[in-house]
């Protein structure tokens, strides 16, 4: 295969190989996207004529053997699916395959991706997919229901080997080989066979023979090598070999262990931390490198060196002597999940999500200048250390002493100044009562500096001399899992039974869907954030809610208002999970069913993104942050992370110095123009230079766009335009210039 995402996509990233670091572009168009994927816990690999392809969930890379160059393939740039479940490559018709672990299939070539959806789109009940082996041009993939043998070269299912347990019963198959004459499968049942002959019906069970009956889930690989079947026998922990109707054992494992192939002459078996090698002789040997923690496949290519998918530290390539190690993986976050996104001084902070098994210490990554750096205490390649803490739930930014600051679930805070960039844990304070650990899972800065967060039964306050306040509460019986502070001077906590409680000097109250009691669409609240404007947005699993006025714990009654929408209550019926407030003061919305973008009041949708229709890796939108300066908008979802860049930035004070991109615009650009700089609000108009007017708007905040179209749909002609814009006194300036060159 010929580099084809070099050639098709230009996509190219240069990535660090161990310890060193490259970055990408800083920045992207306006309306554009791109991915910010894990490509470090890597579990799958493909090797091509000249390239290396390796895959984590969401994420798929090449390494080019012959030229060095890593290049990147993501949703974006045409992949059908997420959660990718295997890689494969049939030699005849050239092409690598990608499996999802919902059965959706793409063929990717020289010229294009072709999308095969048979396999998704099978009733078959409880389905679910375990791997594939490709034999000729022949892909086999395994399956809850049996085998699927598909044509690489029609994209057809030529024949499926369903209901061929016992009786004709449905027999799940987990992986197949095959042998000059037969094919074995790896199933519920056992190890089966059937002969390849191909006037052998092999979809009749009758024809499968079980030679070596096992109970259920005890056998996930199985490798036909000499004139002998390799094959894992999880029951007893130990690699057997079925030979002239007998099975030995070769081995046995302590560890999990996944798939058996080769590496030059040997057999290979992948644990979870080494690698078992098979020679001739069956002898065993153990080969393990601190640069390879976590194996997951192994290929090998022509030259006998072991390329590696690594579930820690990505592609990793091994000489044939195992003596050279390298490791590839392109910038991207430590996790593939996130559980919260922040801006921090011009910095995306990001932490991984608690629900991820693999997050069993405190880590974060911040993106800036186009370039992913990673912090944890784990041992791994190409991090920044920090001390070791327990895994972080909550992140806040203090701007007063321009410090990022982590909530731990069980050593209280990580204070990470980024002007010395020096580490703080913070502990002692939280220890009330005799605990031993300090149990916290969010925090935040009020106006004035002081810091807020919560324990079991206490709110914790330090003001700005240092000097920490703590106030029992019965009501907080848990710590909060998200901390608001308000214009009021009150601070808003959801409690880790979805419950909206709010509080001040001392004085604490839930808000209900009681109308005397804020009147909430629903009881459960997943998600709060207060707007540009002061209002306190409320997101609940009946869709939104807005509060402005005295602090709920002063009032007697009070009630939250319902944006409207199109008639109706914002959102209504929808689980909201999340809210981002960019520089226009518009709302970004995440949901259970895709991204939304609405006015400042809500009262007007401008987009709303889906899975379908766009990049975004899953409907459920988790997590939104918003680099004020650029107006982009990262997207975090339970499949992973991207980012769009919106029309809307911070707004300027006055509108002196914008900026214009591109200029000029050349015949090839097929993007908006993009105009910054701008005040909030401000009306913009673009004229020829005979002062005919050919585009106005207003800014969002302190950025607008142009699609560069006319009223008419054509395309501006060449010449130079100017930029007309009203600043907040309501004067019009001339305020810059660009060209356009067709």
């Amino acid at each position: 295969m010929r580099s084809f995402f070099k050639v098709t996509f230009l996509n190219v990233l240069i990535l660090f190989i161990f310890s060193f670091n490259f970055g990408w572009a800083q920045n992207i168009p306006v309306k554009t996207w791109r991915s910010h994927l894990n490509f470090s816990n890597a579990h799958s690999v493909a090797i091509t004529d000249n390239e290396v392809f390796c895959a984590s969930n969401n994420a798929l890379f090449s390494y080019g053997r012959n030229n060095s160059i890593i290049t990147t393939l993501t949703k974006d740039d045409g992949l059908s699916d997420t959660n990718i479940l295997s890689l494969g490559y049939a030699a005849p018709s050239d092409q690598l395959i990608v499996l999802y672990a919902n059965g959706n299939l793409d063929f990717i070539t020289d010229d294009e991706i072709v999308n095969m959806r048979t396999l998704l789109n099978t009733s078959y009940p409880n389905k679910a997919f375990y791997g594939l082996r490709v034999n000729g041009r022949f892909l086999y993939v395994c399956a809850s229901f049996g085998v699927a043998k598909i044509n690489t070269e029609n994209f057809t299912v030529e024949e499926t080997y369903d209901f061929i347990g016992q009786n004709g019963s449905e027999n799940a198959v987990f992986d197949i080989t095959f042998s000059s004459d037969s094919l074995y499968i790896a199933s519920n049942e056992g190890i089966k066979s059937a002969s390849s002959d191909p006037n052998v019906n092999k979809q009749d069970f009758n024809n499968w023979h079980l030679i070596v009956p096992l109970s259920s889930f005890s056998t996930r690989s199985a490798l036909w090598a000499g004139d002998a079947l390799y094959y894992t026998n999880n029951q007893d922990n130990a690699l057997k070999k079925y030979e002239n109707g007998t099975s030995t054992t070769v081995f046995n494992y302590t560890k999990s262990v996944y798939l058996l192939d080769f590496w030059r002459d040997d057999i290979t078996l992948v644990g979870a931390d080494e690698i078992y090698r098979i020679d001739e002789e069956d002898q065993v040997s153990i080969w393990s490198d601190p640069k390879v923690p976590a194996p997951r496949q192994l290929l090998d290519d022509d030259e006998g060196r072991a390329w590696v998918a690594d579930n820690t530290n990505g592609l990793i390539s091994i000489s044939s002597d195992g003596g050279e190690i390298q490791g590839f993986a392109p910038s991207g976050p430590l996790f593939p999940v996130t559980r919260q996104i922040i801006n921090a001084n011009e910095k995306i902070v990001m932490i991984p999500s608690t629900d991820d098994p693999n997050v069993t210490v405190g880590s974060f990554s911040i993106f800036e200048d186009g370039q992913w750096t990673n912090y944890t205490s784990q041992d791994r390649t190409s991090v920044v250390a920090i001390p070791a803490t327990a895994p972080f739930y909550g992140v806040a930014f203090n701007e007063f002493d321009n410090t990022i600051y982590f909530a731990s679930n069980g050593d209280g805070l990580l204070a990470y100044n980024l002007t010395d960039e020096s580490f703080e844990v913070i502990k002692t304070p939280f220890l009330l009562e005799g605990r031993t650990d300090a149990n916290l899972k969010s925090l935040s800065f009020d106006f004035f500096g002081n810091l807020w967060t919560s324990s079991q039964f206490y709110i914790h306050q330090r003001d700005t001399e240092g000097k920490w306040t703590h106030t029992r509460n019965s009501s907080i019986n848990s710590p909060a899992i998200t901390t608001q502070n308000s214009t009021q001077n009150d601070v808003w906590f959801i409690l880790e039974n979805n419950r909206l409680l709010t509080f001040k000097e001392g004085s604490t109250r839930f808000l209900t869907t009681d109308q005397t009691s804020g009147g909430l669409p629903s009881n459960v609240v997943f998600t709060i954030q207060m707007d540009n404007s002061g209002s306190m947005w409320i997101g609940t699993e009946d869709g939104s809610a807005e509060y402005f006025g005295f602090s709920p714990s002063e009032v007697n009654e009070f009630s939250v208002a319902l944006p409207r929408y199109d008639g109706f209550p914002l959102l209504r019926g929808e689980r909201v999970l999340s809210y981002g407030i960019d520089g226009g003061n518009r709302k970004w919305i995440g949901t259970g069913n895709g991204l939304w973008l609405f006015s400042k009041d809500g009262g007007q949708l401008f987009e709303y993104f889906t899975q379908e229709n766009s990049p975004i890796l899953s409907n459920e939108v988790k997590t939104i942050g918003i680099q004020p300066q650029t107006g982009e908008v990262f997207i975090g979802t339970d499949n992973g992370t991207v980012s769009y860049r919106s029309d809307a930035t911070e707004p300027s004070r006055s509108i002196d110095k914008i900026k214009v991109f591109p200029s000029p615009v050349r015949p090839n650009y097929n993007g908006v123009l993009t105009i910054n700089g701008l005040v909030d609000n401000a009306s913009v108009k673009i004229t020829d230079t005979a002062g005919n007017i050919v585009w106005d708007g207003k800014s969002y905040g302190g950025s607008t766009s142009w699609n560069l179209r006319l009223d008419s749909g054509t395309k501006p002609a060449t010449g130079v335009y100017f930029i007309f814009a009203t600043d907040l006194d309501g004067v019009e300036k001339n305020v810059g210039k660009f060209a356009v060159i067709r």
